[in-house]
């Protein structure tokens, strides 16, 4: 069980997490309220929050090698503040180019707070537990959001959603201050001494390499689902409803994964989930029925 210091730092880490991965969980109404908003094209919401979320990834990237430099709090608050105040800023914006240079720098900012996070959650104890409860706490706070979300769009389209996010920024930057304020420093018995490249960095890039590979394809249904649910005449309020159950579907998923993963080979529930996501992507888009979208859009957060 973690001490009252890392429960501390658990909290702090949440508010983090869900900063760093808003974006990401509600691209589809983010996307469709650009579109509806601005009648921006498919290829121009898409640039808007591929550089987003690309902002939030190459941050924590580069920032990876000197992390245990940093004040951790102080690095996520700046990160958190930016992000607010151009959550703010961009409530007035109507033009495509200012838009995109704004939602770029707010993934900058956003990147900041996973970066902070991710470091933390790295040095405690069986992080890989720790991590897990992290991101199933932040996905039940996400069913919540989204579902607000679908009905924010439809009163008040793009600038209700940045309102939203301003509004997360607000209620999560006062628990970043559990996070811890002196640099975390490297433990000498987690260093390991350089050695020679074996067959295993072979392995290392065939895997990253297919974990991007799942995450474009898994990102590309996603993002767009809410468009497929609004050509078939579904209210906005009751595609963010959709969208929020289907999170519960993944979070359902994740458990029963995290539950039997142990017990059964992993080739097993690798091959099920991506025939399942296969499968659904392909019926979310090509539909004609509410229902089955609906039913769909679960299978593929399940899978």
């Amino acid at each position: 069980m973690p001490n009252k210091q890392e429960i501390r730092w658990m909290i702090g880490a949440l508010a983090g997490i869900n900063l760093g991965n808003i974006a990401i969980f509600t691209a589809p109404i983010y996307i469709g309220s650009l579109m509806d908003s601005f009648g921006f094209t498919e290829n121009q919401t898409g640039l808007i929050s591929t550089l987003e979320i690309g902002a939030v990834a190459v941050t924590c990237l580069l920032l990876s090698r000197w992390l245990g430099s940093f004040s951790l709090q102080k690095l996520a608050m700046t990160g958190a503040i930016a992000t607010l105040i151009i959550n703010v800023i961009t409530i007035s914006l109507n033009d495509y180019v200012s838009i995109l240079l704004s939602r770029t720098l707010a993934g900058v900012g956003a990147g900041l707070c996973l970066a902070a996070t991710s470091a933390l959650l790295s040095r405690m104890k069986d992080p890989d537990q720790i991590v897990g409860i992290m991101l199933a706490v932040n996905t039940v706070i996400m069913v919540i959001v989204i579902g607000v979300l679908g009905y924010v769009k439809a009163a008040w389209q793009f600038p209700g959603i940045m309102a939203v996010f301003a509004i997360n920024v607000i209620v999560f930057l006062p628990l970043l201050l559990l996070l811890p304020s002196q640099p975390l420093k490297h433990s000498r018995a987690n260093r390991r001494e350089p050695s020679a490249p074996d067959h295993r960095l072979g392995l290392g890039i065939l895997g990253v390499s297919l974990l991007f590979l799942f995450c474009t394809v898994e990102g590309g249904v996603w993002a767009f689902a809410e468009r497929s649910g609004s050509n078939l005449g579904i209210a906005d309020g009751d595609i963010g409803l959709l969208l929020a159950t289907a999170q519960v579907a993944g979070l359902a998923g994740a458990i029963i994964a995290a539950v039997w993963g142990s017990k059964i080979p992993r080739l097993y529930p690798i091959v099920i989930g991506s025939g399942l996501m296969g499968l659904a992507g392909l019926f979310i888009y090509q539909t004609d029925s509410q229902l089955v979208y609906g039913l769909f859009l679960g299978a593929f957060s399940f899978g």
